[in-house]
């Protein structure tokens, strides 16, 4: 999944998974968006990456296993 959005802060991308992080100051938003997204991911054996360019798109990959018992989280 990929938009043309703001992104993310450089200083943030490595924590975008973790609770209650948010972009959205003054906002009423808890930041657990992401975090239960990526507990889903794993819950069924696959795995969700971020890439941001600050100011100029975000992109999702999210893979899960044909097999699930030959998946290699290493790529």
């Amino acid at each position: 999944f990929s938009d043309d959005g703001c992104g993310f802060p450089e200083d943030m991308i490595n924590n975008i998974f973790d609770p209650f992080v948010s972009t959205k100051l003054n906002k009423k938003n808890a930041g657990l968006g992401l975090s239960i997204a990526q507990h889903i991911v794993e819950l069924h054996n696959g795995m969700i990456y971020c890439s941001s360019s600050d100011h100029k798109m975000t992109c999702f990959n999210i893979r899960f296993p044909l097999f699930p018992d030959t998946f290699d989280k290493t790529q």
